[in-house]
């Protein structure tokens, strides 16, 4: 066993929080797992971008490179550029010409694959409209402002609870995730809970996070020079202190 592990298991069994690790260790094999059986198209940049037709084109043109460069023994990309895929999907040739009129595509060994690519395109434009691919929701964008705005002060309640005790918070959470617990409530707080409410993560601010949301604990600065300046604090006891 590593000493750096046996040093780290030890302190973390101190402050009882190797069942935290454990478990991180299980989520982080388990989306190792889940990247490496991914479909190879989804990891191509600005997929939102397109129509779900020209995704189609994309997926059935990835695929044709993955199973290519399985063949050939070559990286994907040297086989085929991310770009030509997105730039084919967009023009959807129909013939050799069209096909190599695309820059960069008068390559000798992708002259060679011509007839297979056009039959790729051809394939992904005769898919009906039912089975298109949908295109994702664009990283960043079309976030609800009370959505965001809300999501900011979880994460300086994050923020606050996190420093108390020691733990980074962008090991607990990040922006989405906080995001994704603002959208659970406002939709009545039905379905799976988000990962902010499950596991350890629960155990170090999901009762925090919930009664922020819910109204039942205030924000207020304490010693602007301490360390931990901002103050969460249930309303019952803001009110018993004012009397």
């Amino acid at each position: 066993m590593l000493a750096i592990w046996e040093k780290q298991r030890n302190s973390l069994s101190r402050l009882g929080r190797l069942d935290w690790a454990i478990a991180e260790f299980d989520r982080m094999v388990d989306d190792i797992a889940a990247e490496h059986v991914r479909e190879a198209w989804h990891r191509l940049p600005k997929l939102h971008k397109l129509s779900p037709r020209e995704m189609a084109v994309v997926r059935e043109l990835s695929l044709w490179r993955e199973a290519e460069a399985a063949r050939r023994d070559r990286p994907p990309r040297r086989i085929l550029r991310d770009d030509l895929i997105l730039e084919l999907a967009k023009r959807q040739p129909t013939t050799i010409d069209d096909l190599f009129a695309t820059r960069d595509m008068n390559r000798s060994d992708l002259r060679k694959s011509g007839q297979e690519i056009l039959e790729r395109i051809e394939r992904a434009v005769a898919i009906p409209e039912a089975d298109l691919p949908q295109p994702p929701r664009p990283a960043g964008l079309e976030i609800d402002s009370d959505e965001h705005v809300v999501g900011q002060l979880l994460g300086i309640a994050l923020l606050n609870q996190c420093s108390a005790l020691n733990v980074a918070k962008t090991l607990v959470g990040t922006s989405a995730d906080l995001r994704d617990l603002v959208r659970w409530h406002q939709k009545g707080s039905k379905g799976t809970p988000p990962r902010l409410l499950q596991g350890w993560r629960a155990t170090v601010c999901g009762d925090l996070l919930r009664d922020v949301l819910t109204g039942k604990i205030a924000l207020r600065v304490a010693d602007s020079k301490s360390d931990h300046p901002l103050v969460f604090e249930r309303l019952e006891s803001a009110s018993s202190k004012a009397r």
